[in-house]
């Protein structure tokens, strides 16, 4: 019992401080513990009992080799499985990148660059807080971030795709208008491809 809670101190611990899986691995948890303990002193405290226990090391052996082994597929395909999330993750923040490279600078005033920049990162928490079922806090939000926005997006069925339909009006709202004075640059093209390129990033 000493082995199997000096082996796993690190996940009780990170159970114990997020209250988050508690509710299903506190019963199970200390139902075994308390089974263990209850046969350890018993093995203890009677010489009878203690015989009827007792096996030979062959079995530990045996055993812990093909615990070990568990062990090491476990372990590879859940860092397998980490490893492609964080790959998917960075994906998506690298287009996010893309888009305040490609759209920012082509909008018609500042402030409507400072929003899109502002509901890029508001879809990048989003997505995070949608994929943990949970809502978005002010305390993982800066100074800069309207608070009325995150409030719609929280009453959102899905937050992300509400901030990619923010992202896209405010971009289509906020192209430069076309000047029908100057003929040497058709902008109505461009804009057409900024707003285009704009929906398939995001």
């Amino acid at each position: 019992v000493c082995v199997l809670l000096c082996a796993h101190a690190s996940n009780i611990i990170s159970c114990v401080l997020s209250r988050v899986p508690l509710q299903f691995m506190l019963y199970p948890f200390g139902l075994v513990v308390s089974f263990s303990l209850a046969l350890t002193l018993l093995a203890q405290l009677s010489d009878t009992f203690r015989d009827f226990c007792s096996m030979s090391m062959d079995a530990h052996i045996v055993l812990g080799g093909a615990l070990s082994f568990l062990v090491v597929f476990r372990t590879n395909s859940s860092y397998d499985r980490w490893w492609e999330a964080r790959k998917e993750l960075q994906n998506v923040v690298n287009s996010c990148r893309s888009h305040a490279t490609a759209v920012a600078s082509s909008l018609n005033t500042p402030e409507a660059t400072e929003r899109v920049f502002m509901l890029l990162v508001l879809f990048l928490v989003s997505l995070k807080a949608w994929l943990r079922d949970e809502k978005i806090g002010k305390k993982e939000l800066g100074g800069r971030m309207d608070w009325k926005t995150v409030k719609v997006v929280n009453r959102a069925a899905c937050p992300p795709l509400a901030c990619v339909h923010m992202i896209s009006r405010d971009v289509r709202d906020n192209l430069p208008v076309d000047d029908k004075s100057t003929k040497d640059i058709d902008e109505s093209q461009i804009n057409a491809a900024i707003f285009v390129e704009s929906v398939e990033i995001t």
